[in-house]
C-alpha cells in the first residue's frame, strides 16, 4: 500500500494540533504554572489527558506507558522554553 503525503493536509493538521494545544494550555494555565521550567508535557489531544517528564524522551515513554504504542493525536511542549518551528521562527 502506497501512502500519499499531501503537504497541505499535513500543514492543516499541524495548525489544528497547535490551536488545540493552545486552547488546552489556556485551560490548564494554573496547573502548568506549578510545573518546574524545563518539564516536558505531552497531551493526548483527543482526551485532554497528559503526562510530564524531565526530558522529552521521559515524557514520551510515560505517554506510551499510559496510552500504549498505538498512534494517537498528541502534542508536546516544554514548560518555559520557546518552541523551534522549521524555518527559524521562535515562538514562546
Amino acid at each position: 500500500m502506497t501512502r500519499i503525503v499531501d503537504p497541505e493536509h499535513l500543514k492543516a493538521r499541524a495548525q489544528f494540533a497547535g490551536e488545540e494545544a493552545d486552547r488546552w494550555k489556556a485551560h490548564h494555565a494554573q496547573q502548568l504554572a506549578l510545573l518546574p521550567e524545563g518539564t516536558t508535557v505531552v497531551i493526548d489531544l483527543a482526551t485532554g489527558e497528559y503526562v510530564t517528564g524531565g526530558t522529552w524522551h521521559a515524557a514520551r515513554e510515560a505517554f506510551e506507558q499510559k496510552f500504549g504504542s498505538a498512534k494517537r493525536f498528541s502534542h508536546s511542549f516544554t514548560v518555559g522554553r520557546p518552541v523551534f518551528v522549521g524555518g527559524g521562527l521562535w515562538l514562546k
